[in-house]
């Protein structure tokens, strides 16, 4: 055999060989042998209580239960890694230790024996499903619970010791502990709860007691009632309608956040109803914002106006300005608002951390589908910032949109909220003035320019016909000093001419008032005055001859 075919299946033999090493689950054990009697000194009979319920993480955990529900806590002190206490000290700190873990876990984190397995090397079983050759990995240790304390995280852990060939012991590990007094300061029974009767311990709703709960609803009423009250002695001394407006959303935000202040220091009470209390007194305190501008909008900016028609003037010219910020500033702060809130909450809870962390590590093509499905809303929200910096239009303006005359009566975070002239309200979504034209009359000055069109025929005097149009327009209370009306020839067809007048008055709305008197004043005038100059048709006989006709028609 050449020596290269023999190179050449040595080398794919060592592959092969490779390869299903690979495939083959290969343990690898990092931790040393420390001896059973290594652990726990100070305690009586700690080897035989490990060899028979401390060798797997589920049975360490059901004999600390056991026995701390059975309020041996001398006992259950076997589960908990002492060696950072002396051997003497180690049976009297140890049962206190215990009793403060067992309460600390029954009220706050439970006992989760199902995401423990009864097996000494800490192997989670398959799931169904899942193929038998996929290697299964030991486990060194297992979280049980996640609480903060002060500058820490405590966090109870059960951690594996390899006490022999294929022999562990599983115990609370040293550093949670070394950590239980700190949490017990804050998670533990206070004296007021041990002097609670037990009927009322009774745990409803989860593994929280009955007393926890009538303690909830009981600082919520009382809250409720001391603050109704402050809050109506402080409308009757400043009799001021404002309080009466924010008194229900600032009786619900400080009650809220009174609660829970008070009871979550050290009172059961499940995360989820502390995260309510502080998202309601978060909204009821943007429900006060959102309503105090909308006092000030309608009562002192639009106090002396009865429709937003009136705006539409120079004098008005502040007041649109500080409508449109209240308008669109309302709705964006009350969005950022809302994103605070959820931010606080997130980043209050470790849970909840730990979950937002998790959705946004996961969540790649569902954040793509998502931006593309919410473009138009947020679209929309970056056109209303657009709008309140660069201010196209303004609460009061006058706008030509597609055709159609209306007023701008409210800008909100999604669409602009128009008046029209027959008092319709049309509906624009707010990325339309940023990407399609419009007309604004009142944008740089109230003034406001009407077209008057009339056809007539050629005998019409001009000259006349001016000098009536100017005199009436001019003295038109509705007419301004600002603009001399105008009157022009502008065009003519093989019968009529047509005469273009212009007329202006100071807003949008009496401009067209005043076009239309106008129009009816001079129609009145031309029949009574001009009557020669109203349009007519003219008719060549056959056999005339067209100037002869036409020296008649002008003779007629």
């Amino acid at each position: 055999m050449p020596r290269l075919t023999r190179l050449t299946i040595v080398v794919a033999l060592l592959t092969l060989l490779t390869l299903l090493t690979g495939a083959q689950e290969i343990e690898v054990r990092s931790d040393s042998f420390t001896p059973v009697a290594e652990f726990n000194r100070g305690l009586l009979d700690f080897s035989k209580t490990a060899d028979e319920h401390l060798d797997t993480p589920q049975s360490t955990l059901a004999f600390f239960v056991r026995l701390g529900s059975q309020g041996k806590f001398d006992q259950a002190a076997a589960a908990l890694d002492l060696r950072s206490i002396d051997e003497q000290h180690q049976a009297q700190r140890g049962e206190e230790l215990a009793r403060m873990l067992y309460e600390i876990m029954d009220r706050h984190v439970g006992f989760p024996f199902s995401s423990l397995p009864d097996v000494a090397d800490g192997r989670q079983p398959l799931s169904p499903g899942t193929q038998k050759t996929q290697k299964i990995k030991e486990r060194e240790t297992f979280l049980l619970g996640n609480l903060s304390v002060p500058n820490n995280q405590f966090e109870i852990r059960l951690t594996r010791h390899r006490v022999g060939e294929d022999e562990y012991l599983w115990l609370f590990s040293r550093s949670s502990v070394e950590q239980i007094e700190d949490a017990y300061q804050r998670y533990g029974l206070s004296d007021f709860e041990r002097a609670i009767p037990d009927t009322l311990k009774i745990r409803v709703l989860g593994r929280t007691p009955i007393w926890a709960w009538l303690l909830l609803i009981t600082c919520l009423v009382v809250c409720g009632v001391v603050y109704r009250q402050a809050v109506r002695a402080l409308d009757r001394f400043l009799d001021a309608d404002i309080i009466r407006e924010i008194r229900m959303s600032l009786i619900v935000a400080l009650t809220c956040w009174t609660t829970q202040l008070l009871l979550f220091t050290g009172t059961p009470l499940p995360g989820w109803v502390s995260v309510a209390l502080l998202l309601i007194g978060c909204f009821s305190l943007v429900w006060v914002g959102s309503t105090i501008i909308t006092m000030y909008s309608q009562r002192i900016v639009r106090g002396d106006l009865d429709t937003v028609k009136e705006l539409d003037d120079k004098n008005h010219t502040r007041q649109k300005t500080q409508l449109t910020y209240l308008s669109i500033g309302r709705r964006v702060l009350s969005f950022f608002a809302v994103v605070f809130a959820g931010g606080l909450v997130v980043t209050s809870f470790p849970e909840w951390r730990t979950t937002g962390t998790s959705i946004l590590a996961s969540a790649g093509v569902l954040s793509i589908l998502l931006g593309i499905a919410a473009q138009p809303v947020l679209g929309n929200l970056i056109a209303g910032i657009q709008i309140l910096v660069s201010r196209p239009i303004r609460v009061g303006d006058a706008i030509e949109f597609e055709g159609t005359w209306a007023y701008v009566e409210e800008i909100t975070h999604m669409y602009v909220l128009c008046c029209t002239w027959d008092e319709k309200r049309l509906i624009i979504p707010l990325s339309h003035f940023i990407s399609q034209p419009f007309e604004n009359y009142s944008l740089r000055d109230s003034l406001s320019i009407r077209t008057i069109h009339m056809e007539l025929d050629f005998g019409v005097d001009v000259k006349a016909f001016r000098e009536e149009l100017v005199s009436y327009a001019q003295n038109h209370e509705l007419a301004t000093e600002r603009y001399t009306p105008k009157v022009q020839v502008v065009s003519c067809n093989r019968e009529t001419v047509t005469i273009r007048s212009l007329v202006a008055s100071e807003d949008a709305n009496s401009s067209w008032d005043l076009h239309c008197d106008v129009r009816e004043h001079m129609l009145e005038y031309v029949m009574n005055d001009q009557r020669e100059s109203l349009p007519r048709e003219r008719v060549l006989s056959l056999g005339e001859s067209p100037v002869k006709t036409h020296a008649m028609a002008g003779d007629g």
